[in-house]
């Protein structure tokens, strides 16, 4: 299945992954390289949606931001 190929390139990749149940997404946040003003937004419209508890956002070292809607 598609995780368990993913599985071999990404150390983040489960096989039971919240991810297949259509709720949760990440986006890269390298992607972003130095345009920190969309960067910025994009972090403050996380914590306002955080904050009215419309999701869940967790930071992953490895580039992304994992982000649960409720």
């Amino acid at each position: 299945n598609s995780a368990k190929k993913l599985m071999k390139k990404n150390v983040n990749a489960k096989e039971n992954s919240v991810h297949l149940k259509g709720k949760t997404f990440d986006i890269s946040y390298v992607r972003f390289g130095a345009n920190n003003i969309q960067l910025n937004a994009l972090i403050q419209a996380l914590k306002k949606l955080r904050g009215e508890k419309k999701c869940f956002v967790k930071y992953e070292v490895r580039g992304c931001l994992h982000i649960t809607v409720r």
